[in-house]
């Protein structure tokens, strides 16, 4: 059986001093700017993005096309994509899978110091619970058709979150008792008698030694080179070697997790909901698009929420974090960014208020109206005459 999958995405490193055409080149082809507009084109909004994956962008990350997760790409190289996110959406994963390089040491980052901590903050705009509230535990009550096909929208994403934070736990409990476990086991070979010692050292070498040829012949199948390393003759650093290649985390610490959400404003603003605050929180969460006013919303409710979260690092009342959480700011630090925050921005009038009920434009009700006939005339339109529709492929340059 060929195991394949829809997911693809490409690696960029940017440099200080990077002109804008590192981001921008080749223009419609593969560049740094293509792939993140293919990233955010969300299928219920948006067309989409056409790339080249047999071409390389300046900073992109220097790959054969043939490594890459997607197999039996055209000679030409193109392909039309769509939102990852739709069907893989747990961002957490893939910062904890960078941490994990990076703290492992693999090229080209130097590894994790002893006084570094790691901290990752999720920004969570519309945070939802898995509470089973009356309209889906009442078995006297049937949901109609249109309340289960948005539910069914909404719990999508929220499961990835839900699944997201679990790995995180889990993440952080291996990487706590990978560490315990290679002291320890360290501690007891270092008490070894040397003759004992050595023969140590040869028995975990010789399993070392059998990964790393499962690991090459792996390579071998799909045209990846073979590592050439030599491998640690000591007994203890052999066993590292070992615990690192069968759990992934043997060189990776602990990682702080903090969540910046509406709720850190929720009594704040009076509000008992979520959505009362989010004014764009409409049209499966694309409102902010018909009227600018709600964006700007939107916008000022998230600086009020991130405001609130650096205050609390100190330990202010109502604080859900203070001293000692592994932030990584001293009281002072995190007083000092909070004041940089106040002076560079103030909060248009309104965003003390809820937005529950706001009402819209008539402009953003025009709009709305304009884009629900689109959808309905694009939707009969290409079920009952076409699906596809012609385009002009960008045209090669040189380099």
């Amino acid at each position: 059986m060929e195991a394949s999958t829809y997911l693809d995405w490409s690696h960029f490193t940017f440099h200080p001093g990077d002109g804008l055409e590192m981001y921008t080149e080749p223009a419609g082809w593969c560049s740094a700017i293509d792939v993140a507009l293919a990233s955010g084109a969300n299928a219920l909004g948006f067309p989409p993005k056409l790339l080249n994956r047999r071409r390389r962008a300046a900073r992109q990350v220097d790959e054969p096309v043939e490594q890459t997760r997607i197999v039996n790409i055209p000679e030409h190289g193109w392909l039309w994509y769509t939102d990852g996110g739709t069907i893989d959406n747990e961002p957490l994963g893939r910062a904890l899978a960078l941490v994990n390089d990076v703290d492992s040491g693999r090229a080209p980052w130097t590894g994790r110091q002893a006084d570094e901590d790691r901290m990752v903050v999720i920004v969570n705009p519309h945070p939802t619970s898995g509470s089973m509230v009356s309209r889906w535990s009442s078995p006297e009550r049937k949901p109609g058709w249109t309340d289960t096909l948005i539910r069914a929208f909404d719990m999508q994403r929220s499961q990835s979150v839900f699944d997201d934070v679990r790995e995180w736990e889990k993440a952080n409990s291996r990487a706590t008792w990978a560490a315990d476990m290679r002291d320890t086991v360290r501690r007891l070979i270092d008490g070894l008698p040397a003759a004992e010692r050595d023969r140590w050292a040869g028995e975990i070498g010789a399993l070392l030694q059998r990964i790393e040829d499962d690991v090459n012949r792996v390579h071998e199948l799909i045209d990846k080179p073979v590592s050439t390393k030599a491998l640690p003759a000591d007994a203890a650093r052999a066993f590292d070697e070992v615990l690192e290649r069968v759990s992934g985390l043997a060189a990776v610490g602990p990682v702080n997790l903090q969540v910046v959400s509406p709720l850190l404003v929720k009594d704040e603003l009076g509000a008992t909901r979520v959505e009362e605050m989010l004014a764009g929180e409409f049209m499966f969460h694309f409102g902010g698009f018909l009227d600018q006013s709600l964006r700007q919303s939107d916008f000022d409710l998230g600086y009020l929420t991130v405001l609130r979260w650096l205050e609390g690092i100190d330990g202010a009342p109502g604080a859900f974090c203070g001293p000692g959480d592994g932030v990584g700011l001293t009281p002072a630090q995190a007083q000092l960014a909070a004041a940089a925050v106040r002076e560079c921005y103030t909060p248009k009038p309104g965003v003390e208020q809820p937005c529950k009920g706001r009402p819209l434009s008539l402009g953003a009700k025009a709009w709305a109206a304009v884009y629900g006939a689109r959808v309905a005339g694009v939707t009969l339109y290409e079920r009952l005459f076409s699906r596809d529709s012609p385009h002009e492929v960008p045209a090669d340059r040189p380099g």
